[in-house]
């Protein structure tokens, strides 16, 4: 599918490609040269150290592509656990070929010695040698010292990680510790390097123009993440275009190539969509909330109608009170005026109007006398008269005498605690100004 997808004849970042793929860097080939001039010089046993996935497999295959049949014999060991028995075979095999017996193994130093001298090579490849066992590790100690003194007749490659001196280490080891004279290090790619090796394979793989498919940026990112090491370079690089295909991008930009690389295996992006979906249980739960919302409002409406009428009748009242204070109040038909008498009630109760009592003269020290008006209210518990004439005559300008108050309340006293709901009459003016 990616394939189709960029339009590439395979994928460019596999790590088992054939030697197309490889791209030729500098400390790749200066290993490979060292190799090849160390089988020429006849040396024992050779150390290839590298870090793991820096291509020390890929290098050693590269060298048996180019090594002359005719002229080098090259034979892998992939096995970690063999004997000396066991190895004298697998060399029998070299020498004579796959279809000849076996020559004996008093006659493999003969083949090998004959084979020397006609200035032709040996090698045996182990590869991942730290794995070896240590009947392995003899055997391979054997053969390095059947020339004795001499030049070797095998040269043994051994494919170790860093720190070489661990293997060497061992007491099995030691045979070809003393054999061990050269130490070939393959280095990491350097950023350009990482960069052209990318290149190498997208073109490798059928891409006119390695830009189309990816940026320099996501390039970049990729490189970085790398660290030098090829074959993480090679898997980071398949994540990244597998993320691409899944994304649709082309090229691949910067972040898709982050995304892929920090993210792990590319998510499918999802199809976009023109609405979000649509829920069941929330659009109930919607609509019950709605419903709960237009109910407790129309309960609000009808309670806060009937207050704020209420609270305009109210206002009226207050500001029509206020006004009466001002003007001339209207007859009233079942309130008289006070009796200038002392002796008589100050609040008189008639059916009918009485003529009106001529008032004395008026002198400096006596005030004009003038209507009483009279309000009644229901009284709280424990209230007296004394309480409720100074909680409703604040202004001492229009403050009545507590007389008056006493008169108006024949029944009360002034220090009585009244019952709750008891009415108490009021002589106005009651208004504060």
């Amino acid at each position: 599918m990616d394939q189709a997808f960029y339009g590439l004849r395979q994928m460019p970042f596999d790590a088992v490609a054939d030697g197309s793929f490889q791209v030729g860097t500098a400390g790749r080939l200066s290993a490979l040269d060292a190799i090849a001039d160390q089988v020429r010089r006849r040396t024992g046993v050779i150390t290839l150290e590298g870090w793991p996935g820096a291509g020390k497999t890929e290098l050693l295959r590269a060298y048996e592509r180019a090594a002359d049949p005719d002229r080098v014999r090259v034979g892998w060991i992939t096995r970690p656990d063999f004997d000396r028995a066991a190895l004298f075979v697998m060399l029998g095999d070299m020498l004579a070929g796959p279809f000849a017996p076996p020559p004996p193994a008093q006659d493999l130093k003969r083949l090998l010695t004959e084979r020397a001298a006609a200035g032709q090579a040996t090698v045996l490849l182990v590869d991942d040698t730290e794995a070896l066992s240590d009947s392995a590790l003899q055997a391979l100690g054997s053969i390095a010292d059947l020339a004795g003194q001499d030049d070797s007749l095998v040269s043994i490659v051994l494919v170790v990680r860093p720190p070489f001196v661990a293997l060497f280490s061992r007491p099995a080891a030691a045979a070809l510790d003393r054999r061990a004279s050269v130490r070939i290090r393959l280095p990491l790619l350097t950023p350009v390097e990482a960069r052209g090796l990318i290149e190498h394979r997208l073109r490798q793989a059928g891409a006119d123009d390695p830009a189309k498919l990816l940026t320099p940026e996501a390039i970049e990112a990729i490189v970085i993440e790398a660290g030098g090491i090829p074959r993480r370079l090679l898997s980071l690089g398949d994540r990244v275009l597998q993320a691409g295909a899944a994304r649709r991008r082309l090229p691949i930009d910067y972040v898709t190539a982050e995304a892929a690389i920090r993210g792990g295996a590319p998510a499918v992006a999802a199809p976009v969509r023109v609405r979000p979906p649509i829920s069941i249980e929330p659009r109930r739960a919607a609509v019950l909330s709605t419903g709960l919302l237009t109910r407790a409002a129309r309960g609000a409406s009808r309670i806060a109608i009937p207050t704020m009428l209420l609270i305009v009748a109210v206002g009226v009242g207050y500001w029509l009170w206020a006004l009466s204070d001002d003007t001339a109040p209207p007859p009233a038909p079942t309130v008289a005026a006070a009796s200038p008498s002392p002796s008589a009630s100050p609040v008189q109760t008639a059916a009918a109007p009485t003529p009106p009592v001529p008032s004395p003269p008026q002198t400096a020290a006596a005030p004009v006398p003038a209507e009483v008006n009279l309000l009644f209210i229901p009284a709280r518990r424990g209230d007296t008269l004394r309480t409720l004439y100074r909680a409703a005559y604040r202004a001492p300008r229009y403050r009545p005498p507590f007389d008056q108050l006493l008169a108006a309340n024949p029944d009360l006293t002034a220090d009585r605690a009244l019952t709750a709901g008891e009415l108490v009459a009021l002589p106005g003016p009651l208004l504060d100004r």
